[in-house]
């Protein structure tokens, strides 16, 4: 039950939107599918299932979600999908990637459409129009409102895949008492840690259960439980990609002494050309693949090895086979993952400062055992379990990335494969999970009418 002061807070809430919303009109970012974040001209109503997917990543989990459903649901009820979104890069992916044949084959019918704005207001006129018997959440999506209206018009919430940092923590603590009366009916945390952050939030109560037990609330029938991350279901344990096979083997010599820095952020950047200038210095044989996270860094990096006296070539200028030592400069998507299968060895960037890490499972699938910083929060659902197996090397600063950067290997590419493949084999099953839960409040919801 919402109360009094619950109310008061969400009155709070809506008018602090209300300062906002005349400045999405000047924003280039929200003015992307700007009447849908309105509350206008959203799909109609009723769907069987509304997943809300804030960005890119999430969009991904959201596909992981509908093609597991796609692929194990056989009906003659058609069921209706919408996936919501807050950016614009995720509701590309969600056009690019959902599968419109598996989708008709399993009678799923899919929409996609912006989230919603969070006032009281625009949330009631976008529930009633959409109309959703179930709502999953992936993630650490809270909107106060959104959850606030599901609450009143009682259609169940699941929050999936759920992971809270130690920032969202300290900030959801301070609206503990309004969170509290609209939290989700079902939480699925990705760690024991993130389950109790959510029962701190949600219901203090349950933050006392011992681990090995549901976190159950018996006044909101609110459980809180542990869950494998989707995105270890999205991880592909095929072999490395062979030499004869790489698109990349016209450029480089079998086994060549290629390093590559993948996903390099401009707060390292320092770091990063005193470590290219020691490898060309003191090891004069390297290639040195360089792909800057972000594209419009790529004029810098031409300057900086120009001045350096460095030899280097963009990707998309390269013609025949490598010769000599060379950094080259990436300036073509998609080709990270071959060029992993190649590598000697690999720095996986934004985790020598403080910028959160990238994806460094990507390596070992090819084979190589990649170098990361102190700093990969971002990638924590991953476990520390891959650095005790040595199949990930956390380095404390440039200097011991160096040094390990110029080992030889330390084990066979195929060890590496094997070792991640009973890795990865022993953290899947997340989707299954979720997909059985939605089936579940579906079909029994179903029954009741």
């Amino acid at each position: 039950m919402i109360k009094i002061h619950h109310w008061l807070i969400l009155l709070i809430y809506t008018l602090t939107w209300y300062l906002f919303l005349p400045f999405t009109f000047f924003s280039s970012r929200l003015r992307q599918g700007l009447k849908q974040r309105w509350g206008f001209c959203l799909p109609e109503g009723p769907f069987d299932l509304w997943i809300q997917a804030a960005s890119v990543g999430e969009a991904q989990l959201a596909i992981t979600i509908v093609n597991a459903l796609a692929s194990t649901t056989h009906s003659n009820h058609s069921t209706r999908i919408l996936i919501t979104t807050c950016t614009s890069q995720g509701f590309e992916v969600l056009k690019k990637k959902i599968n419109p044949d598996a989708a008709n084959n399993a009678n799923l019918h899919i929409e996609l459409a912006y989230f919603p704005f969070d006032p009281l207001c625009i949330m009631f006129r976008s529930i009633a129009r959409i109309s959703p018997r179930l709502v999953l959440i992936l993630e650490t999506e809270i909107w106060p409102s959104f959850l606030s209206v599901c609450k009143i018009k009682s259609i169940p919430v699941i929050l999936a895949n759920a992971r809270m940092s130690t920032r969202s923590y300290s900030r959801y603590l301070k609206i503990r008492r309004l969170l509290s009366a609209i939290g989700p009916n079902k939480i699925l945390a990705i760690s024991e840690n993130d389950a109790r952050r959510f029962a701190d939030i949600f219901s203090p109560c349950l933050a006392q259960i011992p681990d090995n037990q549901p976190r159950t609330s018996n006044v909101e029938n609110r459980t809180i439980k542990t869950m494998p991350n989707i995105k270890f279901d999205q991880i592909s344990v095929d072999p490395p990609l062979k030499y004869v096979q790489n698109p990349l083997a016209k450029y480089f010599k079998p086994r060549p002494p290629l390093v590559v820095l993948a996903s390099t952020r401009q707060q390292e950047e320092e770091k990063i050309k005193w470590l290219i200038k020691k490898m060309i210095h003191d090891h004069s044989r390297t290639i040195i693949a360089l792909f800057p996270r972000h594209m419009h860094r790529l004029d810098a990096w031409k300057q900086f090895l120009s001045q350096e006296k460095i030899n280097w070539i963009l990707r998309s200028e390269l013609k025949g086979q490598i010769t000599g030592s060379v950094v080259v400069i990436w300036d073509k998507f998609g080709e990270l993952l071959p060029a992993y299968a190649l590598a000697r060895s690999v720095y996986v960037g934004g985790s020598i400062v403080p910028c959160g890490g990238q994806n460094f499972l990507e390596p070992i699938s090819q084979g190589v055992i990649p170098c990361i910083g102190p700093f990969w929060d971002n990638f924590k659902w991953v476990g520390e379990e891959l650095i005790h197996q040595n199949l990930v090397i956390q380095v404390n600063d440039v200097k011991e990335l160096y040094i390990e950067l110029s080992r030889p290997a330390r084990m066979s590419r195929d060890k590496v494969h094997a070792r991640f493949q009973e890795y990865i084999k022993n953290k899947k099953g997340g989707t299954k999970i979720v997909w059985k839960e939605i089936t579940r409040i579906l079909r029994n919801h179903s029954s009741q009418i």
